[in-house]
């Protein structure tokens, strides 16, 4: 990595926040943290503190970020893990910007109208597309995070890995996050009894069989220990062409599944071009389809900077909230309408993250008044229905600053609150 002069950078996140040097500040509010040397910025208090070693370590943001990755694997296993796949952006400190894909793909025994069939459409029945061997996509989270170390990292695997291995083999206190997911997820063992059976590892292993951990319960993964260890000595192709692959494999045989061992040797981690915009004198970098969050971002801003937010904001902080809430509701309108995976279908971004549509969006926006659901963002709405949406609990985002000004902000994911609800036996 280039050693230059650092760069700014903020993470924004609720909890986890880890800094090196802190710089103490009485006025702080609790979830604000300062540093000059280093920071990791995560939903886990443990995924922060992997970062943050390794970075004392010596490392680099991109070690740190990957040890964060496992890290999280292990303590927040409703929002992520091995299973899953993610985004990462790297802006380096000589300006150099990398972006990598390493969402989950449809194997290739996959079909438009597999979920259509009418055998799954049974009320009793939980539904094949989000539980079960069925719902399972190819995994890239673990050849995203051994590619982008292997390329730019100056650690080893086994040494970013250690901490999440450590995490799982001695366990550690779950929070009041991880319980309100373990009930909720619990709720959805009693609403579809068979998945006792069919996601079995998670009923016995975080759920208890039905009787859930209370805040400050000791959770300890040994099964995942050895995995990560496998993995951390036998890098990404223990996962994809040795035998985790030949597991899952055979768990997918004999449940219904579709995923193979060719699909997993088959598997590539993709990178993209950034999705780049301004605001207020400052370069946005963010992520292309089919990740939405680049595109969304640079559209809602573009109106804002049509509507003048920052002098509206010191004008009238209520009238300046409308306008933002207002903007992000285009966007998201945008959002559903017209993203998609770019490697299957056209999305226009250049349309709408152009300064012209920006101006048409702002004109929209009345000052006194929201406009009805379906007439935001573009016009024809004709083929779209709104529903109310539903909770992602799937999902978990980390930021990490080192020394030298190099950034990672990425995004990983298993789709839903413990994914499918499905793990192989063999571990």
């Amino acid at each position: 990595m280039i050693r230059a002069k650092p760069i700014r950078a903020v993470c924004i996140l609720l909890l986890g926040v880890v800094v090196g040097a802190p710089l103490a500040r009485a006025a702080d509010p609790p979830w604000l943290a300062r540093g000059r040397k280093g920071m990791v910025a995560s939903d886990s208090r443990h995924a922060s503190k992997a970062g943050l070693e390794i970075l004392r370590a010596g490392g680099n943001a991109i070690d740190a970020a990957v040890a964060v990755s496992f890290a999280l694997a292990v303590t927040r296993p409703y929002s992520t893990g091995l299973g899953g796949g993610g985004f990462l952006i790297a802006r380096f400190a000589n300006g150099c910007v990398v972006v990598q894909d390493f969402r989950e793909t449809a194997p290739a025994a996959a079909t438009p109208d597999m979920y259509r069939v009418k055998q799954y459409l049974s009320a009793d029945q939980p539904p094949p597309s989000r539980y079960g061997h069925t719902a399972v996509a190819v995994p890239g989270l673990v050849a995203g995070r051994s590619q982008i170390l292997t390329r730019f990292g100056t650690l080893p695997l086994q040494k970013v890995v250690k901490r999440a291995i450590d995490l799982a083999q001695m366990g550690f206190p779950v929070d009041d996050n991880y319980v309100e997911n373990a009930r909720d997820a619990l709720g959805t063992y009693e609403k579809y009894p068979q998945l006792s059976s069919t996601g079995r590892y998670v009923w016995e292993t975080h759920l208890r069989s039905g009787r859930p951990r209370s805040s400050g319960d000791l959770l300890v993964q040994p099964g995942l220990a050895r995995l990560l260890t496998a993995i951390a000595e036998g890098g990404a192709d223990v996962f994809y062409k040795g035998p985790v692959a030949e597991a899952i494999d055979r768990e997918m045989r004999l449940h219904g599944g579709l995923i193979t061992k060719e699909d997993l040797a088959a598997y590539k981690v993709r990178e993209r071009k950034a999705i780049r915009s301004t605001y207020r004198g400052y370069e946005v970098i963010g992520m292309p389809a089919p990740s939405s969050g680049g595109t969304a971002i640079g559209e809602a801003l573009n109106v804002l900077d049509v509507v003048r937010f920052s002098a509206l904001a010191k004008r009238d902080r209520g009238m300046a909230a409308h306008y933002q809430i207002e903007a992000l509701k285009h966007a998201f309108a945008d959002r559903a309408r017209w993203m998609g995976d770019s490697d299957f279908v056209k999305v226009p971004v250049d349309v709408l993250t152009s300064a012209a549509y920006a101006r048409q969006l702002a004109r929209l926006i009345e000052p006194d008044a929201v406009r009805d659901v379906d007439t935001y963002g573009a016009t024809d709405w004709s083929d779209l229905r709104f529903d109310q949406a539903t909770e992602d609990s799937g999902t978990s985002h980390f930021c990490v600053v080192d020394r030298w000004g190099n950034v990672v902000s990425s995004t990983e994911t298993i789709n839903t609150e413990f994914g499918s609800l499905v793990a192989i036996d063999e571990w």
